[in-house]
């Protein structure tokens, strides 16, 4: 028999949590760590908002936060008639894109209104019966969309085609994007964490056919941060941005050092421990 990857690299005698780098990992180490002990989390929250502060009788804390996404889904699920459903979706959509006036659009059938923003494929088909999820949405189609006038035009008059544009990828972004933790604080109010270990802060698009149509109409990426921060404006909560990476930084920025400084591990499984005490020597 072959000799296995670690047995070649010399490397069958060290365990994955001495070598691991993936920062999902890490948070959920950290939502282990905020979960299992009160106290944990008061600190933490403590050290995020820099001041010293009574810990939430009723904290909520989430990984992978998808909230609006799941609210979408959620929505069908309620009883209403699909009628009103579609009325009220397309209503939200058009709201949110500032399209409210569009008459084209609030009145076109529903497969018409989803063949404007979702791309017919062998895989993904077309609705004629409700208004699809923005998650579903294809940068590729309202790029060239051309039923009701070009309405995300390009060209001599495209300035304000370009940001119509913009909004409604910022709009399917947010129904992709899930910030890694979020803790509830109030029923209103959360910190949003996104952890980094050896990458950087994502930027959307990030296929590249969406970034050479966003090239095409000279327009800027955006930041993961920014997309989170108009998710949640979408949600109506109000949120507190923080990042931990391996270095931190100013402001809002902390590092893994900082966060597990002040965490009490003591009764946590040895592996964890040490996982905590390698990623913190890199």
């Amino acid at each position: 028999m072959n000799k296995c990857i670690r047995e070649f690299f010399n490397l069958e005698d060290k365990p994955y949590y001495e070598i691991c780098r993936e920062e999902q990992n890490l948070c959920a180490l950290l939502y282990h760590l905020l979960l299992v002990n009160p106290e944990n989390l008061q600190n933490f929250l403590e050290l995020v908002v820099g001041r010293k502060t009574s810990r939430p009788d009723n904290a909520q804390i989430y990984v992978e936060f998808a909230y609006l996404r799941d609210t979408w889904k959620e929505f069908g699920n309620g009883g209403l008639p699909l009628g009103e459903q579609n009325q009220r979706r397309r209503h939200f959509i058009l709201s949110a894109l500032g399209l409210d006036g569009h008459e084209g659009l609030r009145n076109c059938s529903v497969e018409e209104f989803n063949a404007v923003f979702i791309k017919k494929t062998e895989k993904k088909k077309l609705s004629f019966s409700h208004i699809q999820s923005p998650s579903s949405w294809s940068i590729t189609q309202f790029d060239e969309v051309e039923q009701f006038d070009n309405i995300f035009r390009k060209g001599e008059e495209s300035e304000k085609g370009n940001q119509e544009f913009l909004r409604a990828a910022r709009f399917k972004w947010c129904f992709n994007v899930k910030p890694d933790i979020v803790i509830f604080t109030s029923e209103d109010k959360v910190i949003s964490i996104e952890a980094k270990f050896e990458s950087v802060e994502g930027k959307y698009p990030s296929s590249p056919e969406d970034k050479k149509r966003f090239k095409a109409r000279n327009l800027s990426y955006e930041s993961q941060t920014k997309i989170q921060k108009e998710m949640f404006e979408l949600l109506g909560i109000e949120a507190h941005h923080v990042f931990v990476t391996k270095k931190g930084g100013e402001g809002n920025h902390l590092s893994w050092k900082d966060v597990f400084g002040i965490l009490e591990v003591s009764a946590a499984p040895t592996f964890l421990r040490k996982q905590i005490d390698s990623a913190l020597s890199k």
